[in-house]
């Protein structure tokens, strides 16, 4: 038991190391309010810390400052090819509160936004997100922007509270759009939803004459991230003889191997498929049963990583793998059934990770047929610390 707490607690000691890493700067290009420009490199705006000031750093200057969304006026990075603008403008927004709003009546505030541009043209798009994750979408022309107003609020009346959705939204597209008859058709027709209002004011902009489509941004349609793992497992056997009982000293052993993240369409980078291919030798004695296993396999996990909070960067993945003896194993005392030539089992754990640098912390139990009537009385599990570089 004193092993997994030390393994946990020096997780948790390289969790507030690698929280250093975490910032990821990308090249950028920032227009300043008082006519200054800026090129080096910034930080992604993030949502969910809230937009008051980026980090930026200059290429002859790597000490990173801070830059108030108050004095940006819009700037422009480049996120894996893609092209990426913002804007930060005084705006009037709706007043939202966190729980349900009681009532139709719309309440405005001003406010200063650092907006992401979706749509640029005759007829802008764009978007903003609160720390707590609402979603805000401004349509713009002629340098005006106005919020597209669409939430669920509640009428009470009579001692009943009946939701209600508040979708005058398409009242204003309506209005927007009257110049463009095939997509003012459309308005009806179509949910509230940004890809598909983000089609609409693309087509709108396409629409002829004099209007125009500047800006489209476009999302990543999935992001490969190959990396090496490295790293140390303990390894040992259980018999189910005596309710599971944890039999021999266990030992530890050498893993290595690559791996492969497979980050879907609008993923947040983190979460996605994985892959991973690992040298997992399995090592275990016991003088007091007089046995001994010394037995290498080749081991492919296939499994699900979810990322959770931002600011830890900590993920969450499980999976099942699929391992194959290689070499000549060495048994004593112990039979094939024991330890057989391909093991089929299940794993779990947690990983903190910088913009590179990862280390992983994963539980996993072999022979999955221990589930099944006719599994044999032995398994085998294993606890390994992991050290990854994604490149």
């Amino acid at each position: 038991m004193a092993r997994p707490l030390l393994l946990f607690a020096l997780l948790a000691v390289l969790s507030g190391t690698l929280s250093a890493q975490l910032t990821t700067y990308y090249p950028a290009k920032v227009w300043l309010k008082n006519g200054d420009r800026l090129t080096g490199e910034i930080e992604k705006p993030d949502w969910e810390k809230g937009t008051e000031r980026l980090l930026y750093r200059s290429s002859s200057d790597p000490e990173p400052q801070f830059l108030n969304t108050a004095d940006i006026n819009k700037v422009v990075l480049t996120e894996d090819k893609l092209e990426r603008r913002y804007l930060s403008r005084s705006v009037q927004r709706l007043y939202l509160p966190d729980t349900m709003p009681v009532g139709d009546t719309l309440l405005y505030v001003q406010d200063t936004l650092l907006l992401q541009a979706v749509v640029e043209g005759t007829l802008g798009f764009y978007y903003h997100e609160t720390p707590g994750g609402r979603p805000y979408y401004f349509l713009e022309k002629d340098e005006v922007f106005t919020q597209l107003v669409e939430h669920n609020y509640q009428r009470v009346g009579s001692g009943r509270r009946i939701r209600m959705k508040h979708d005058r939204w398409k009242e204003q597209l309506q209005t927007a759009m009257s110049d463009c008859r095939p997509a003012r058709t459309k308005i009806d027709n179509i949910n509230f939803a940004d890809e598909t209002i983000k089609r609409l004011f693309v087509q709108y902009n396409e629409c002829g004459g004099r209007k125009r489509l500047d800006y489209e941004l476009e999302y990543k349609k999935m992001t490969l991230r190959p990396g090496v793992l490295l790293g140390s497992a303990f390894t040992r056997l259980s018999t189910r003889d005596r309710i599971f009982r944890d039999v021999g000293t266990g030992g530890f052993t050498p893993r290595i191997g690559g791996s492969l993240l497979i980050l879907p369409f609008r993923g947040d980078g983190r979460s996605g498929f994985l892959i991973e291919a690992l040298y997992a030798p399995f090592r275990t004695t016991d003088d007091f049963d007089n046995f001994e296993a010394d037995v290498d396999y080749l081991q492919l996990n296939l499994g699900v990583r979810n990322s959770g909070i931002a600011t830890v960067f900590g993920s969450i993945f499980a999976g099942f793998s699929i391992s194959r003896q290689i070499g000549t194993p060495v048994r004593l005392n112990l039979t094939e059934r024991v330890l057989q030539p391909t093991q089929i089992g299940m794993f779990g754990g947690f990983s903190v990770s910088g913009e590179k640098v990862e280390v992983s912390l994963c539980y996993e139990l072999d022979d999955i047929g221990l589930f099944s009537p006719n599994a044999p009385f032995f398994y085998v599990s294993s606890l390994s610390l992991m050290t990854g570089y994604r490149f």
